[in-house]
């Protein structure tokens, strides 16, 4: 009886394609903001995945602690670190299937959570060193960028994918004009946070998965339940960050 078994696969079919067709409309309207196209398929690839830190208990604690203005002062600076070795050979490490450094590896580590704190920034500098002479290999490069914020704030981003033994994969340290804030986010790993005051040091931990509280609400708001923290607009700043840090330090004498 062949009939039936068609049947509920056609139906099955059916439903797939329903879903497929709504999803794909939802994450148009969500991420392109009335923009026909993305430019390339690294632009989409990148405001597809998105945005993660927006979603994570340490940077949802350094946005709140920097807004304390009343106990810690105004934040002055910021310096972060985001060293990772990268497999060599991979899509990471390839300048053109990743879409490029600052677009791969800044905008996740730094640009996105940093701009959800302090505003859209305007980039004073950018360097990079690249130990690997092939113009789309990307293995053991590093990147030196120089950010100021609305307010004022300075920045230093260093990040690379090289990392020595035993130094921190990444940290971000905020100084404000009475107390300080280091924050250590977990990739996939537990997160921490520590405060240095005139009390002494304050210290906290996480073990939560943003990238599942992300999900959850992503997909909720594809089946009409809210929205996101991060729209496409959002994304589209950040990779315009990112594509000028890049032309600034392809620009650099030894880029």
């Amino acid at each position: 009886m062949p009939y039936p078994i068609l049947r509920d696969r056609q139906r099955i079919t059916g439903v797939r394609h329903s879903l497929a067709e709504s999803f794909n409309a939802a994450l148009k309207r969500e991420l392109l903001q009335g923009a026909s196209a993305f430019p390339d398929q690294a632009t989409a690839y990148r405001a597809v995945f998105r945005c993660e830190a927006r979603y994570s208990k340490v940077w949802e604690f350094a946005r709140e602690w920097s807004v304390r203005t009343s106990d810690i002062g105004a934040v002055v600076a910021v310096d972060a670190v985001a060293l990772f070795d990268q497999p060599k050979g991979t899509w990471y490490a390839s300048e053109s299937r990743s879409g490029g450094f600052a677009v791969t590896h800044l905008s996740y580590c730094f640009l996105n959570p940093l701009r959800w704190l302090f505003g859209t920034p305007v980039v004073a500098g950018a360097v990079r060193r690249k130990s690997n002479s092939q113009a789309d290999v990307l293995d053991g490069a590093m990147y030196s960028v120089s950010l100021q914020y609305p307010s004022g704030i300075v920045c230093s981003l260093l990040a690379g994918y090289l990392r020595p033994p035993h130094a921190d994969p990444w940290s971000v340290t905020f100084t404000a004009e009475a107390e300080s804030l280091r924050i250590v986010p977990g990739d996939n790993t537990p997160s921490s946070a520590a405060r240095y005051h005139a009390a002494g040091k304050e210290e906290l931990n996480w073990t939560d998965d943003a990238f599942i509280k992300q999900a959850k609400v992503f997909f909720s708001a594809v089946a009409g339940g809210g929205g996101t923290r991060a729209s496409g607009r959002d994304a589209l700043t950040d990779l315009r960050t990112a594509a000028e840090i890049e032309t600034m330090a392809r620009g650099a004498v030894h880029g």
